[in-house]
């Protein structure tokens, strides 16, 4: 082989005009539409997972930061209200906070889902469309809605009873 045989772009893409480094796919490697739809229904799947993923860090961040502020606020050294008082405020911030993020996740995790369902009946799948065991009530989504729900009003009673006891 010489040189030139070494460093020709293979047959399926051609150079790019935008820049001389990069390579465009050629009109004739355009996948068909089965072929964009299983890309697509990949790309979903490691969307999906990659929301999964975050809710779970999300959830770990929240309770070692909450943990923190408990520890901090109302630990064995004695603090001082306005102390108590500004750990509980913070508490209730992160909380909401850390709500919206988790209420974000659920909700692009749901649309990503939902569109996988309707690729699933294009290609043939039955991934995420077969329900393998019935909906329990109490899912992961509503523990973790309890979870900040609980946080929160913890942290409001707490702003409650430095007011007024």
């Amino acid at each position: 082989m010489t040189s030139k045989e070494l460093t020709a772009p293979p047959p399926s893409v051609v150079p790019s005009a935008l820049s001389p480094g990069i390579v465009a796919p050629s009109r004739s490697a355009t996948p068909s539409a089965p072929n964009l739809a299983l890309e697509e229904y990949k790309e979903l799947g490691q969307n999906i997972r990659q929301y999964a993923t975050l809710r779970f860090a999300q959830l770990t961040i929240f309770v070692a930061a909450s943990a923190g502020l408990v520890t901090a606020a109302f630990g064995a050294r004695s603090s001082t209200t306005i102390e108590q008082a500004a750990a509980s405020a913070a508490g209730l911030v992160i909380t909401a906070a850390f709500y919206a993020m988790e209420a974000s996740a659920v909700g692009y995790w749901r649309r990503f889902k939902d569109r996988a369902v309707e690729l699933e009946r294009e290609l043939g799948f039955v991934q995420y469309t077969t329900n393998r065991h019935p909906r329990p009530r109490v899912n992961a989504t509503t523990a973790v809605a309890g979870l900040f729900l609980t946080a929160g009003l913890y942290w409001m009673g707490n702003l409650f009873r430095l007011a007024f006891f």
